[in-house]
């Protein structure tokens, strides 16, 4: 615990070295220029929420109980899958100048469904582990990509307030997900082995409303030009 607290106020010491850069955004308090745009970039964060808290947060439960797996494997294994996340964003540039932001962002997304259907549903521990790799991988690359993306539509105004929202959104959906994944756990309706299915369908459900909703809410609109920001000096009252 020490450890953990003493790298967490190393990190914070680049933050400390920060100065204002002069230049303030337009607007202030809560006000924010494009609703429709801040909804349409969130919409999928609330899905993958939601998908994700209901199983995501109990993986080591799930692996554990289906496989027998003892503790100290399980930190090895959790360990090895946040080094294959960090050497999939390596892959990142790549795949932004391939297929440009959001075709990357879909890319990898859909590339996760069939591995996410692996790490519920596979018999054998070995596939379990090969799911669990490759698609919190995937996932964790689109995350980047996406919030970067973001940031060059959304008016520089409204930047901040998208983070904001962002975070907002992610947590209260991943904390609904989570309690009424323990509900169903812990209604002793189901076995352990069937609420997981249960609950893994419903991930799978949410991530694909996920990859739907970015297509369709703002892949398309992108492509047909109507969430690009207007040039700087036209807007609303303007010309």
């Amino acid at each position: 615990m020490w450890v953990a607290a003493g790298l967490q106020l190393l990190g914070a010491l680049p933050v400390l070295a920060l100065r204002p850069s002069g230049k303030a955004a337009r607007g202030g308090g809560f006000a924010v220029q494009d609703r429709a745009k801040l909804g349409r970039l969130i919409l999928s964060t609330a899905f993958v929420g939601l998908g994700a808290g209901a199983t995501i947060p109990f993986l080591n439960i799930y692996i554990e109980g289906r496989f027998g797996v003892s503790y100290a494997s399980l930190g090895t294994l959790f360990a090895w899958t946040s080094l294959a996340t960090a050497a999939t964003v390596l892959i990142q540039p790549l795949l932004v100048r391939r297929l440009g932001q959001l075709g990357a962002v879909l890319a990898v997304q859909i590339a996760s469904l069939p591995f996410l259907v692996m790490l519920g549903f596979a018999p054998y521990l070995w596939m379990v582990t090969l799911a669990l790799f490759t698609r919190g991988a995937l996932m964790n690359a689109s995350g980047p990509v996406y919030a970067a993306y973001a940031m060059t539509i959304l008016e520089e105004s409204d930047r901040t307030m998208y983070s904001a929202l962002n975070s907002i959104v992610w947590n209260l959906s991943w904390a609904l997900s989570s309690l009424l994944s323990g509900l169903v756990r812990g209604s002793g309706w189901l076995s352990f082995s069937a609420a997981f299915d249960v609950l893994f369908g419903w991930t799978l459900l949410m991530y694909l409303a996920s990859t739907l909703a970015i297509y369709f809410c703002v892949y398309l609109p992108d492509k047909r030009g109507e969430l690009r920001p207007p040039p700087q000096g036209e807007g609303p009252g303007l010309g």
